[in-house]
């Protein structure tokens, strides 16, 4: 871009005689040398000036958009030998007006954003001045006691914990909704009409808090929970005091703390039933634990006795079984011999029947002892029977061929016969009864839990 050098101010700060050529003032009328007129020197001056060729500044800008530097760089001035034209050229100095080129440009950003700042900073204190006038106090307010007023209608209206729960989580979802509330309170700045409404607010949150907790009552830790209506005080207080500090402001807000802690007493009547039932039913699982223990021990004390003596039975049959064998094998047996050995096996029988019969016997187990009770019974008599029939073969020796012969022990080996297939069925039936009555024990039901 090419610019019309303008007569520098220096050139033009004398004025030329035109008669002595001496330099003079500016702004005088008469050369101080010789006295001659200023006014004509300065006519023919402007006439030498009109015949000089003009003067040419050359300026090489990298954007021509941009703003000329206001300190130019060095100039150099280069005649043309081709003509009479005099021209000055701009020459690139070596860094120096460059870099002061830059820091101009970069003042100049500076400036800029500096300016923006302020324009931003300006803007936002006039948002915070003005925000709290487009918060509506009252609405959110109205809307938090009214979320307050379902959670504790919710919770004044249950019957069990299992309501009381689904009140709680009213109570969590008004709490929710009321923070949200708070936060728009919060932005509308720090007057105070904004800090009161938010800090009634959190007071009805700490409320809504305590109710939410009644999500947490079981049946087995009510007694634990304590009482709501006591943990309602202090949030109480707290939101009574906010409404007193709101009411300055000129909102106008109440808050009725009846329904509250009527809502708080029928809950912790709720938690105290359930206290309750839940201790009964303690005491009653534990009673029929204790019964089913008992039942068990005794149960194996009975088992115990009763296999006892079967053992002893079974060996007593046994031992009678090797004595009637040896004597049929030929083996010489006195009478005297005989009549022991059957004396032994009646009294040893007696008194496996005796301790059977003193072993107390559950109910479930009645039937099948009293059979292995009749076995035994049965055993005794077969052996009266044995006993008669010695006699019999003693006193009519030569008209019996064998003992076996009498109607004695005729008798007797009918009735061991028979013993010997019912004890063995008795037996088994006492098992199978054994493992019933135990199962029986084990499958009692306990008291079912209450639900609260």
């Amino acid at each position: 871009m090419a610019i019309l050098n303008e007569p520098s101010v220096e050139q033009s700060a004398a004025a030329e005689c035109s008669s002595c050529g001496h330099l003079g003032p500016e702004d005088s009328a008469f050369c101080p040398k010789c006295g001659t007129s200023l006014d004509v020197a300065a006519e023919g001056a402007e006439t030498e000036l009109e015949d000089q060729p003009a003067a040419i500044l050359e300026l090489v800008v990298a954007d021509p958009t941009e703003e000329v530097p206001a300190i130019l760089p060095l100039q150099q001035v280069r005649t043309d030998e081709e003509t009479t034209d005099a021209s000055v050229e701009v020459l690139e100095p070596e860094g120096a007006a460059k870099r002061s080129w830059l820091r101009s440009r970069r003042g100049i950003w500076t400036a800029s954003i500096g300016s923006l700042v302020l324009a931003l900073a300006l803007a936002a204190v006039a948002f915070v001045a003005t925000r709290g006038e487009s918060v509506d106090f009252a609405a959110g307010l109205t809307s938090a006691m009214a979320e307050l007023d379902t959670a504790v209608e919710a919770a004044g209206e249950a019957e069990n914990l299992a309501e009381l729960s689904e009140a709680a989580a009213t109570a969590e979802a008004a709490s929710s909704e009321i923070a949200l509330t708070q936060v728009v309170f919060e932005s509308a700045g720090a007057s105070e009409r904004s800090v009161a409404s938010t800090a009634v607010l959190r007071g009805v949150q700490s409320v809504l808090e305590e109710f939410a907790g009644l999500s947490e009552v079981e049946i087995d830790s009510a007694s634990r929970f304590g009482a709501l209506t006591e943990r309602l005080e202090r949030p109480l207080e707290d939101v009574n005091r906010a409404i007193s500090s709101l009411n300055t402001t000129g909102l106008e807000v109440g808050l009725e703390a009846g329904p509250i802690n009527k809502a708080a007493e029928s809950a912790d009547e709720i938690v105290e039933a359930a206290a309750a039932a839940f201790k009964d039913w303690e005491t009653a699982t534990a009673d029929v634990r204790a019964k089913q223990e008992g039942d068990r021990t005794a149960l194996a004390s009975y088992e115990a006795a009763v296999r006892a003596q079967s053992s002893t039975y079974a060996g007593l049959r046994e031992d009678l079984g090797s004595f009637i064998r040896r004597v049929d094998s030929g083996v010489t047996t006195s009478f005297t011999e005989g009549y022991e050995t059957f004396a032994v096996a009646r009294t040893k029988r007696q008194a496996v029947r005796t301790s059977l019969a003193s072993a107390t016997a559950p109910d479930s187990m009645a039937a099948a002892h009293a059979e292995l009770l009749a076995v035994i019974d049965r055993s005794i008599d077969a052996l009266e029977s044995a006993s008669e029939g010695l006699r019999q073969y003693e006193q009519d020796y030569w008209g019996y061929m064998t003992y076996k012969d009498t109607p004695g022990w005729k008798t007797f080996s009918s009735r061991s016969d028979r013993i010997s297939g019912e004890w063995p069925t008795a037996l088994a039936a006492w098992e199978s009864r054994l493992g019933e009555s135990s199962a029986a024990i084990d499958a009692v039901e306990l008291p079912p839990k209450p639900k609260g």
